[in-house]
């Protein structure tokens, strides 16, 4: 589990299941989705930003300065993925994997 970075698309790679989370990068072009039948899960976060820019993320005005046009605490984007849809992703391919390989349960 982690956000949109190196590490996570390298455990994903590697054929790990993998849950990505994802604030100004849009999910739904650049989320890890599954491979070869392994689970994975992409949470966005404020999926209705209207400064999101999926097809040019570096034009996004938080992209360069790392500064939330909704929110001078932070980063709205990431503050919108509730921690339970987290753990429920995580328990599900959790329960997945351990359903799909029986023998590695020792």
């Amino acid at each position: 589990m982690g956000g949109d970075t190196g590490p996570l698309r390298l455990a994903a790679a590697a054929g790990a299941a993998t849950v990505g989370l994802f604030g100004p990068t849009w999910a739904g072009r650049y989320g890890l989705g599954s491979r070869d039948g392994v689970g994975s899960a992409d949470l966005q976060g404020l999926p209705g930003c209207p400064h999101r820019r999926p097809t040019a993320i570096t034009e996004q005005p938080c992209w360069w300065t790392a500064e939330c046009p909704l929110s001078p605490a932070g980063p709205a984007c990431m503050a919108d993925i509730p921690v339970a849809s987290v753990v429920r992703a995580v328990t599900r391919l959790c329960a997945a994997s351990r359903a799909r390989h029986p023998a590695d349960d020792r």
